[in-house]
């Protein structure tokens, strides 16, 4: 047992090498990425996509510029045309497939306005607050909650302010911390607005507005700015915000716990940043370590990365209840397309996920990559985990999956696997020890 227990301390080493060394494709066994394509041009970026799934982003169509796009899955990419100019972006849709984002005017103008878009009615203006100068204004919507209320920025006469927009009350200052300018990034069906606004000092600062509050400083993470990019139902917000040492993390705020750090990938002075948050509390959002690179954070799981198209940028903007995610990832030639993040159906019980595993072992077999003693080595491990949860044991059951973890590190270090073999056993593996709260 002495002999035993000195093994597997020499080769958890080699487990953690292998996962640090598989980041890149450590949630391949969790995800599949879809490319969304563009309108015919070279680029697309989705930045909403609403619990049918349907997704809004900018694309370019075939002579360039950009345009806002519905997709779906039945009727791919749609271009939505603009209010009268050559751009236009879609930044947010709700489950009834209102459609808003901002659009360059006509041609003898540089103003730019928010737009509410509707399968029905197209897209109409939204106007601003006011004009930077006679004749020329610039506002934007970013969100767009069930009730059909609207966010965004607009020009004022003395700078740029956070808006609530309803088709009663048309467009209304929501002001700031204290400073020149606002914008508000996101409203909750309960009318909860997030955003950021300049304070009295000139710090840019999250915040949370309510109609019985007021605009409400939400602080940072030690550092001097923040920024407040999505709210959910139970009025939980994400975004990012500067630590003491300067860096940006992404953050999740709650009324109850405050600011939280989420932290990073990519080792220390990377930065990050959440942007978007479901009902269940999930987060997506970017890490940077040179590249942009999106990543899927959970209260159980941690921060994880995602996969990409080709290896290289990528950032998930947005996810739905059913838990899809959306986003952009560059494509070969270094562009960027709208994509589709979709999860994996994985077994809900440990038990489950066991007898699932072992499935994989056996094909693993069948393919030829395995040999029927290694295989069986495995699947006794697996055997040993399930039978100690059988019997009440959940903390003997850790350890075992940890040594089923280690034989497979044994396996691709003789290259009986391969790294992304491997990494998908042990991956699978991580998600009992999740399912059973190691």
């Amino acid at each position: 047992m002495r002999y035993r227990l000195a093994s597997l301390v020499r080769f958890a080493g080699a487990v953690l090498l292998v996962l640090a060394s598989a980041t890149a494709v450590n949630a391949q066994g969790a995800w599949t990425i879809a490319d969304l394509g563009t309108l015919g041009g070279l680029f697309g970026d989705a930045q909403d996509i609403n619990d049918a799934g349907h997704i809004v982003g900018e694309a370019s169509p075939p002579g360039g510029g950009g345009h806002a796009f519905l997709w779906t899955a039945d009727g791919g990419m749609v271009d939505l045309g603009t209010l009268g100019g050559a751009q236009s972006e879609a930044t947010a849709i709700n489950n009834a497939g209102q459609v808003v984002g901002n659009s360059t005017l006509d041609g003898s103008s540089f103003s730019a306005h928010a737009f509410l878009w509707t399968a029905a009615g197209g897209m109409i203006d939204l106007g601003a607050l006011g004009e930077i100068f006679p004749g020329f204004s610039q506002s934007g919507a970013n969100d767009i909650n069930e009730a059909g209320q609207v966010v965004g920025g607009s020009s004022t006469a003395g700078g740029t302010h956070a808006f609530l927009w309803t088709p009663s009350t048309g467009m209304v200052d929501l002001g700031t911390l204290g400073g020149a300018n606002s914008v508000a990034h996101a409203i909750n069906d309960a009318g909860q607005i997030v955003g950021r606004s300049e304070t009295a000092s000139g710090q840019e600062h999250a915040f949370l507005w309510t109609t019985a509050g007021g605009m409400v400083d939400l602080g940072t993470l030690g550092g001097v700015s923040s920024d407040a990019l999505d709210i959910n139902a139970g009025g939980q917000v994400v975004g990012r915000a500067a630590t003491a040492s300067g860096i940006e993390h992404a953050f999740l705020w709650t009324a109850a716990g405050g600011m939280a750090d989420l932290g990073t990938l990519g080792g220390a002075g990377t930065r990050s940043q959440a942007m978007g948050i479901n009902d269940a509390g999930q987060v997506v959002g970017l890490f940077n370590d040179n590249d942009d690179h999106a990543f899927y954070w959970t209260a159980a799981g941690g921060m994880v990365p995602l996969p990409t198209l080709t290896g290289v940028e990528s950032a998930a903007r947005a996810i739905n209840n059913a838990g899809l995610l959306a986003g952009y990832g560059d494509i070969a030639t270094g562009d960027a397309h709208a994509v589709l993040w979709t999860p994996a159906s994985n077994p809900t019980t440990p038990e489950a996920q066991i007898n699932a595993l072992e499935v994989s072992i056996q094909a693993l077999v069948a393919a030829g990559t395995l040999g029927p003693g290694q295989a069986a080595t495995l699947i006794r491990l697996l055997g040993n985990a399930e039978r100690s949860l059988a019997g009440g044991r959940p903390r003997l059951a850790c350890f075992q999956v940890f040594e089923f973890q280690v034989a497979v590190t044994r396996l691709i270090l003789v290259r009986a696997l391969t790294l992304r073999q491997g990494v998908d056993l042990i991956e699978a593996a991580r998600d009992i020890q999740i399912a059973v709260g190691c």
